[in-house]
């Protein structure tokens, strides 16, 4: 039995090695590491190389600082600008006062188009034979009560409530 038992272990042990063997056989990446190991640095070394690195930084930004400084101070932009166009500004009065002086222009106008458009309304032969005999308040609540019965039977008839059963609905 002892015998038996090891053999089949020998041939998992074989099986599997044969599997993995097929499974890097598959894989494309193979990476070449070296087994040897560089001169180590020693702490004198490491902080000096830290040093250097950190004034070349410095060294570079204060460079660029000075680079984008003098592109600041020596500005490309130069307008040109018209000596009419200035005298007229000076001689102007402020934005605020120009405004304002407008608004008051419109406002006079509009006034002065009011008073000057009279309002005489005429009417026809066939205006004044129309009368009522009911009040407009009651004409206009029977209205208001035709327009909601409508449009119940138009709810009921598409099976979608309308505006006001809604509301009660939601009141309820």
């Amino acid at each position: 039995m002892g015998r038996r038992l090891a053999e089949k272990e020998r041939k998992i042990r074989e099986l599997e090695e044969q599997q993995k063997r097929k499974l890097y056989s598959e894989c494309t990446f193979k990476p070449k590491t070296s087994n040897q190991k560089g001169e180590k640095r020693s702490l004198n070394e490491f902080l000096q190389q830290q040093d250097q690195f950190t004034r070349k930084v410095a060294e570079k930004r204060s460079t660029l600082k000075n680079t984008l400084d003098s592109k600041q101070n020596t500005g490309t932009f130069h307008p040109k600008i018209n000596k009419t166009r200035n005298e007229k500004t000076t001689t102007e009065a402020s934005v605020f006062e120009r405004l304002y002086a407008l608004k008051d222009k419109e406002n006079t106008e509009d006034n002065q188009q009011e008073v000057a458009e009279d309002f005489h309304p005429r009417i026809t032969d066939k205006s004044k034979r129309l009368t009522r005999n009911t009040p407009i308040d009651n004409l206009l609540y029977n209205d208001a009560l035709r327009r909601q019965e409508r449009a119940r039977e138009m709810s009921a008839l598409s099976g979608v409530p309308n505006k006001q059963e809604r509301q009660l609905n939601l009141n309820n």
